[in-house]
């Protein structure tokens, strides 16, 4: 149902994401477009609760909400249950993101040296486990080093993202390791 939650300013995302704490919402409190999704099987109003995702209030990555369908409150228990296992989410996905920039070069995009180096390892690892082959293609931009010298390295810098931009539309996106 979270999905179909409405977005407007008075809706339950966000008011969650204004609040910047955890919100409860008693199904007889929602908008009418929500009401459904706090609704049981017998149509009585339910709870949510609800958190935003964030380090820094200006760095938010989502919400975090769970339903109670039941006429119940949620007990301490559950509220400690929901706040580790939002803690626990908010690492995952800031350890996604930490791993995602150490490995991409942030001015092309592409993976860095030593990603290359450890799938390159992989790759050759695979190939010989299954007897296929491993292909690398390896390029290199004539005169670059004059350009930069004679139009600057910010020019430098637009001709390597253009190329970077070119190489990634010119693979297959979930085989292919493109690396600068």
């Amino acid at each position: 149902h979270i999905l179909n939650m409405h977005m407007g300013d008075k809706g339950i995302i966000n008011k969650t994401l204004a609040s910047n704490e955890t919100i409860f919402i008693k199904g007889d409190d929602a908008q009418d477009s929500e009401k459904a999704a706090f609704l049981d099987d017998e149509g009585n109003p339910g709870y949510w609760v609800c958190r935003p995702l964030f380090i820094r209030e200006e760095n938010k990555i989502g919400i975090l909400g769970l339903a109670k369908k039941t006429q119940d409150n949620f007990s301490k228990e559950y509220l400690d249950l929901f706040s580790t296992l939002t803690n626990q989410l908010l690492m995952i996905v800031l350890n996604a993101r930490l791993y995602e920039l150490s490995i991409t070069d942030s001015l092309t995009g592409l993976f860095v040296h030593r990603y290359f180096e450890q799938r390159l390892r992989e790759e050759i690892s695979r190939a010989r486990r299954y007897f296929s082959k491993v292909s690398i293609i390896m390029m290199d931009i004539d005169k670059f080093k004059q350009c930069n010298d004679i139009f600057g390295h910010q020019i430098g810098n637009i001709i390597l993202k253009k190329i970077a931009l070119v190489i990634k539309l010119s693979i297959r996106k979930d085989e292919d390791i493109p690396t600068r």
